[in-house]
Order: structure tokens, then C-alpha cells, then sequence
């Protein structure tokens, strides 16, 4: 495709943009409002509803659409405007999928051929549409769309570049944002037909609050009762207990829009955005309530009058949470809420919240191009990372950590680094980097090791990390040697998985009667296996498990180093409470040992897809990543939450992995550097 008369440069001092201008007429009508698609209420709420007409007009104004489905013709043509952001300008943007490149349509820019994926080519067709429903007073022609696939020239790096670093800016200023879901997708309509019956059941409960503002509580008040309504919503109509209705609100969540890096970023920052599948709509305000309802749905009590108009196998699925996909959502609106400043408008991520902004979405969402695992979210953020396509994706993580350490000054990010989970697919990428594109792949499986207080009142100095020649130099104390690095020996399918877990425990108390912090082995290892990602309450409760799983050995108290007398629960009190009051621990019923022991198993399984259980020279036993061998070091560094293991090579330190270590997570390494046992240090890591 020749470009050369199709993109003239742009000028960046003036912040300009090019936007789409569709010149063939969109014949693409508003047919109706959602709401009148609805199921009619009675005539006495008709009636209540027409004396609250001017109290729902904003509402009405913003419902979801139907649009008749004539659509802008394939021969539609094309015009690109250049605008300044500088101007305020009124535009439109568009967040889609790119789909696959290399299945394309030809749209006449400029009178040039251009080619499009597919997906765009029909999301082209039917936005204006839904613009001129939108916006019914604006003049058709006013309208403009930008586009990235066509407004930024892809083949000039230089440009894709300085454009990038606009985006977020071009997100906030659009007018509209039309989020393209795509069409004839199996269960969309369904879905937005379904969320737009909970946000008329939601209007109508708002309006009977009005003007008391609907939060809090409002939510469960709501019940289920509005459901006798809507027979399609209480009734199994598939196998396996299913509902098509419900479950089409898990085929929208799983369109591959909700996939994409780029989209989050999108969607926080757009000031109105509108979901868009064919020719029906959905505003991400309604489908936001919709979403918070429906997570409220777990709390609310069962009531005998449900019985009389919903199935029970409903009624348990919706307050399961198992026919109820709204979690995508939450990360949105919780991004949302950060960035919302008290004067309401859109303020960037500072801090730990930059930060936990990039990694919660490079592990939920995936891009073709890892460098967009950056890019893609630092409009979000007041990082100072200017995108350049130039750069190959070591070079994009090296500026990431440098903004990191001059924005956050700490080292956090070392807990998504490392070669030890993932080996082979680190290399070419420093171990100290955050391997965002690894973590994307992998964030199914195993455990990530990130929280802690491990470096608290260890380190005196105020000197801070930085980067030097692709170097890491941070403070540090060189804690134990690894010793001995575990193979996995918990297996839920194994016919003997109590047994073989019972053993290794038996074995671990009889090689170390007393751990090395003073606390009972069995309450060290457990602390381990869970890496200390439970509650109080939660923890106790699964030990209660774990210790009747090993009193089915007749001889566990002797073999556990306890006295003969105690009951179960003086054990349970004695290993895994710390010398509190037994009277004061009330113990969980347990139903089933082998059912929950089972599960529980099922979770410590897990952390062994990427780490494994070791134990170190002196005693101490911990959680570490795969790749851990005997030798590793386990370094205490200063500005960093967590332990890391670090293997010595020549003069500097290779990057393993963070793990967690019971018995060192909450600064207790400051009695070494006390008792002169350690020292601090500079190293490097490379």
C-alpha cells in the first residue's frame, strides 16, 4: 500500500491526530429504546413510572439501543481530517479487537485502497450508527472516528511511537468511546438483553429511593423477587442444570474484546463509552451496575417465596456465584476509583498503584507485540516511559524498571522476575526485569510470591537501588545456603496422597524436632506450603484439616514430638497457635477429611507447578521458585517485601526468583546483622 500521499507528518508540538470521516451516508436508524423491548410491568407501575417521566429522561436518553439492521455499505468511503488535541476537539474513538491480519477487507481512504482486518471493516459499518443515535442532534457529517489501525501510520516507527504516547490522552478527550464487541457473536444480544432487564429492575429501584442515592445496601435490598417477572431468568432450560439466559453473560465475557492489554486502559479512561455489538448497544455505567448487583447476588438470604417462581438449582447457581461472570469488571471500576480525584476527574496511577495496574492487567490480558504489555497501560500511569517501536522488548522492561525505581524507589518488581519459574523463556531478558510476557502466559498456574516485610529495620542506609550497564546494584544481606531442594510430593490423584503427605511431615518433625524460629516444624512447613496467603481464621481451619489427616496415624502424637495426653484440640493449639488459651479457639467443623483434606491438598499441589519445597543449611524451610539448586543463596534485600534467591556467578548475582520463608518474611533477618552473623552489602544482579 503506498502511503506516501495518504499520511503527511504530524506535527507533535501541537499534539495532532488524524480522525475518520465516513463520507457515504449511514443509513443506520434508532428503531426503539431498550426499554421498550422490555417485559411491560403492570399498569398501576406503568402509571408511577409516567408521573416520574422528567426523573427518567437522563436514563431513558442513555438506555441501551436497537438499531434496524441497515448498516453503512461496503462501498463506503473514507476521508482522514487532521486535528489538534490541543483544539478540544469533538471526535469519537473506537476499542476493538485487530483480529487476524492477515484476513482482510479494502476500504477506499482517500481514494486509496487500504486494507483492514475484517473486523474492523464490519465495525465500520455500523458505528456511525450508533453515533447518530447517541448524539441525535449532531450533524451526520460532524462526525469523526479515530481509529489507530488507520489514523496512525503502522509502517513508520517514529510515528506509531509519538502516537502511542498519546493515547491515553486521546481516550480521555474523546467525546465517545464505542467499545466493538463485533457481530452475530453466539449470546451476546442474549447477554445485553439480560443486563439491560437487571438495569430496568436497578432504575426502578433507583427511582423508588429517589432521591436518596443507591449504595451500600441497596444492592442485596433489591432480593430476587423481580425475577417472577422474567420466567426465562428462573427456569433450567439446558443441561446440566444450565440457563441460556445466564449463561450468555458468560459467552460476552468471554468475547476475546475483554483479552486485549489495550482495553483497559481504554476503558478507565474514557468518559463515555459504549458497548457495541451489531446493532444493539450497551453504556458502561449500566453494565457496570448490572455487574455490581449481580456480585451482591451471593449475599442475599434465601427466602421461602423464591421457591414459588424459581427453580432451586437457579436460585443455588446465582448465589454460588456460578452463573454470574461480572469479575472482569471489577479491576475496571476498582482503576476507575483510583484515578478519580476529589474534583472528579481522571488523575494517573502514582506509586504501588502504577505498578499494580501494569501487572494486574499483563497477567489477565494478552497483545501480539510484548512491548504493549507497557505501552499498553502506562497512559494509566504518570511513569516516565516514552513508547519507541524501535526498541526490542529488553530494552522497553530496562526503561520500565528505571521508571519504576525513580517513581516507586523500591524493589517490588523483583517478585516478576527471576529464571527460576520459567527458565528458558526468561533468557535474552535481564533476571532482574519483570518478564511481563512470560507472566501473562503462566498466570494460571502456580503461585506468585510477592508480599511480605521482610526487609524491616534491617537496613540503615539510605542509599537506593539503581540500574548500571544492565546491572541491578541494590543493598543486601546474604542469608543461608540452600541444601536441599524437594521434588514434588504432594499428588491429589495418587491413591495413597494422605498417606505420602503424612510421611513427609513424619520425616520432617523426626530430622528437625524444633524449627529454627522456636516454632512447632509442622506449623513451619504448613505456613510454607500456603506462603502465607491466608487469614488467621482460614489458616487454622485448614491445619484443623491437615492435623486430622495425620492423627490417622495411631502413633502422630509421638511421631510429632508431643505428649501422649492432649486431646485433638490442646494438639492443634499447642503446633499451630503459639501458646495462646485453648479456650478461646473455637475449632471448624470438619465434615469430611478425605473431601476437604482433598481440596486442600488440591491448592498445595498447585504451588508445586512453579516452585518447590526447600530447605536451607541452617535450619530454615521455605518456598522456592523450580529452578532453585543447592548452593542458591537466600538474600534479604533492602527496599524489597520479599526474600530472594540468588544464585553467584563470577562477581555478580543471578536473579532466581522471590520465595517465601517462614521465618524471615517480617524482618526478622535484623538479628543477624545485631549479632554480626551477616553483613550488609552492596551487590549486584545482572
Amino acid at each position: 500500500m503506498n502511503t506516501l500521499h495518504l499520511y503527511k507528518p504530524l506535527d507533535e508540538s501541537r499534539l495532532e491526530i488524524r480522525v475518520l470521516e465516513i463520507i457515504s451516508p449511514c443509513s443506520l436508524a434508532l428503531e426503539n429504546p431498550i426499554s421498550s423491548r422490555l417485559r411491560p410491568r403492570q399498569k398501576q407501575r406503568r402509571q408511577k413510572r409516567r408521573r416520574q417521566k422528567q426523573q427518567r429522561k437522563s436514563y431513558a436518553r442513555n438506555q441501551s439501543t436497537l438499531l434496524s439492521p441497515v448498516v453503512t455499505q461496503p462501498s463506503a468511503e473514507y476521508r482522514l481530517h487532521v486535528i489538534s488535541l490541543l483544539d478540544n476537539p469533538s471526535f469519537a474513538a473506537l476499542s476493538y479487537v485487530w483480529g487476524d491480519q492477515n484476513i482482510t477487507n479494502e476500504i477506499q481512504v482517500n481514494k486509496t485502497p487500504v486494507p483492514v482486518t475484517t473486523n474492523l471493516a464490519t465495525a465500520l459499518k455500523f458505528v456511525k450508527g450508533h453515533w447518530q443515535a447517541e448524539f441525535p442532534n449532531s450533524n451526520a457529517s460532524s462526525f469523526r472516528l479515530w481509529v489507530d489501525a488507520i489514523c496512525i501510520n503502522q509502517s513508520d516507527l517514529d510515528e506509531r511511537s509519538s502516537q502511542v504516547s498519546l493515547m491515553g490522552r486521546i481516550f480521555r478527550s474523546a467525546n465517545i468511546v464505542f467499545s466493538w464487541l463485533g457481530n452475530d457473536i453466539d449470546g451476546t444480544d442474549l447477554a445485553i438483553k439480560t443486563f439491560n432487564i437487571i438495569l430496568e429492575e436497578i432504575a426502578h429501584e433507583f427511582l423508588k429511593l429517589w432521591p436518596k442515592k443507591f449504595v451500600g445496601s441497596s444492592w442485596r435490598d433489591m432480593g430476587l423477587t423481580w425475577m417472577k417477572r422474567y420466567p426465562q431468568l428462573c427456569r433450567v432450560d439446558k443441561e446440566d442444570f444450565g440457563n441460556t439466559a445466564w449463561d450468555s453473560l458468560g459467552a460476552f465475557f468471554d468475547n476475546p474484546y475483554w483479552s486485549r492489554v489495550w482495553i483497559f486502559q481504554e476503558m478507565v479512561l474514557a468518559s463515555r463509552l459504549l458497548f457495541v455489538h451489531g446493532s444493539t448497544s450497551l453504556p458502561l455505567e449500566y453494565l457496570d451496575s448490572a455487574c455490581l448487583y449481580l456480585l451482591s447476588i451471593g449475599s442475599i438470604e434465601a427466602k421461602p417465596v423464591y421457591r414459588h417462581f424459581m427453580d432451586p438449582e437457579i436460585f443455588s447457581a446465582l448465589t454460588r456465584g456460578m452463573l454470574l461472570p461480572a469479575r472482569p469488571m471489577v479491576p475496571i471500576g476498582k482503576a476507575r476509583d483510583a484515578m478519580l480525584s476529589t474534583t472528579n476527574e481522571i488523575k494517573a496511577l502514582k506509586g504501588d498503584d502504577a505498578f499494580r495496574a501494569l501487572i494486574g492487567v499483563s497477567m489477565t490480558r494478552e497483545c501480539s507485540d510484548p512491548r504493549d504489555y507497557i505501552y499498553g497501560v502506562i497512559g494509566l500511569t504518570d511513569y516516565r516511559i516514552i513508547p519507541d517501536y524501535s526498541k526490542d522488548f529488553p530494552s522497553v522492561l530496562t526503561d520500565l524498571v528505571w521508571a519504576i525505581l525513580e517513581e516507586n524507589k523500591n524493589l517490588q518488581f523483583l517478585a516478576y522476575s527471576g529464571t527460576g519459574v520459567f527458565g528458558s523463556e526468561t533468557e535474552n531478558v535481564p533476571s532482574w526485569a519483570p518478564n511481563l510476557q512470560v507472566y501473562s502466559k503462566h498466570s494460571e498456574g502456580g503461585v506468585l510470591i510477592s508480599t511480605g516485610n521482610a526487609s524491616c529495620g534491617i537496613f540503615r542506609t539510605t542509599d537506593k537501588p539503581f540500574l548500571l550497564d544492565s546491572a541491578l546494584f541494590a543493598t543486601a544481606v546474604i542469608g543461608p545456603t540452600v541444601f536441599q531442594v524437594h521434588p514434588p510430593f504432594i499428588n491429589c490423584t495418587s491413591d495413597t496422597w494422605m498417606e505420602d503427605i503424612a510421611d513427609f511431615v513424619f520425616d520432617l518433625v523426626a530430622r528437625n524436632p524444633l524449627y529454627v524460629s522456636g516454632i512447632h516444624p509442622v506449623n513451619a512447613f504448613f505456613q510454607t506450603m500456603k506462603a502465607g496467603k491466608s487469614n488467621e481464621q482460614e489458616f487454622l481451619s485448614q491445619a484443623c484439616i491437615l492435623l486430622a489427616i495425620l492423627s490417622l496415624n495411631p502413633d502422630y502424637k509421638s511421631r510429632l514430638k508431643l505428649p501422649q495426653d492432649p486431646d485433638f484440640k490442646k494438639v492443634l493449639v499447642d503446633i499451630f497457635c503459639n501458646g495462646r488459651d485453648a479456650s478461646t479457639i473455637e475449632l471448624p467443623q470438619i465434615y469430611s477429611t478425605r473431601v476437604e483434606g482433598s481440596d486442600l491438598m488440591a491448592e498445595l499441589e498447585l504451588g508445586q507447578i512453579s516452585h518447590r519445597l526447600i530447605e536451607t543449611d541452617d535450619g530454615y524451610l521455605g518456598l522456592a521458585p523450580k529452578g532453585t539448586l543447592p548452593g542458591d543463596k537466600i538474600v534479604i534485600l533492602k527496599d524489597c517485601p520479599v526474600p530472594m534467591v540468588l544464585r553467584k556467578v563470577a562477581n555478580y548475582y543471578l536473579n532466581i526468583g522471590s520465595c517465601f520463608i517462614a521465618g524471615l518474611m517480617e524482618g526478622e533477618a535484623a538479628a543477624w546483622v545485631a549479632n554480626e552473623i551477616a553483613t550488609v552489602e552492596q551487590i549486584s544482579i545482572r
